[in-house]
């Protein structure tokens, strides 16, 4: 029986379960009226939790990729959508503007959780749960993949794309070093 990457990644935690949760998470152009640039799908035990951004104290760190917020006491990088593409698109990329309903989706570290113990993407909207099995889900093989993208899918007829999560993680973390030096030498 061949298996999806996700399925894949997955399987270790749910043996048993013919069907597995996932989020469909939306990364929107964030200008009015919003437009769907991309849709992840992550394993639902990879998410911690999801905040509203409204509120929130965001510090850019002279970075247009990378953002930091306090959650919990903790400093979360926050990714923006250029690492996905979506820039062109008119993803909000550092524009750190509130849309009304905009959430941030938590993530645990997983690569290396001592360094990174979670990271964050924003959202226009929350994401959607939903249970997948091996059928529900196949490969759309219409585009070029992204350095950030494991595999571009069809999940119940939408299109959607599997992260390179250990990409986007060492992504996330150099971009954070990078941003602490500068600091340091201000």
């Amino acid at each position: 029986m061949k298996h999806t990457p996700l399925i894949k990644s997955i399987d270790y935690l749910h043996e048993a379960e013919p069907t597995q949760q996932c989020l469909l998470i939306e990364l929107d152009s964030g200008a009015e009226p919003r437009q769907l640039v991309r849709q992840l799908i992550v394993p639902r035990v990879l998410v911690v939790e999801i905040i509203d951004y409204e509120g929130l104290e965001i510090n850019t760190q002279n970075n247009s990729e990378l953002a930091v917020f306090n959650w919990r006491g903790v400093d979360v990088p926050l990714l923006t959508g250029n690492v996905f593409g979506a820039e062109s698109s008119g993803q909000r990329g550092p524009n750190l503007e509130t849309g009304t309903g905009d959430k941030i989706v938590i993530f645990h570290g997983l690569a290396n959780p001592q360094e990174l113990a979670f990271y964050a993407l924003r959202t226009g909207r929350n994401p959607r749960l939903v249970n997948i099995s091996e059928k529900d889900i196949c490969q759309n093989s219409s585009r070029e993949l992204q350095e950030t993208e494991l595999m571009d899918v069809v999940v119940n007829d939408e299109p959607a794309i599997i992260p390179k999560v250990d990409y986007l993680e060492h992504h996330i973390h150099a971009l954070h070093l990078q941003s602490q030096r500068q600091g340091d030498r201000q």
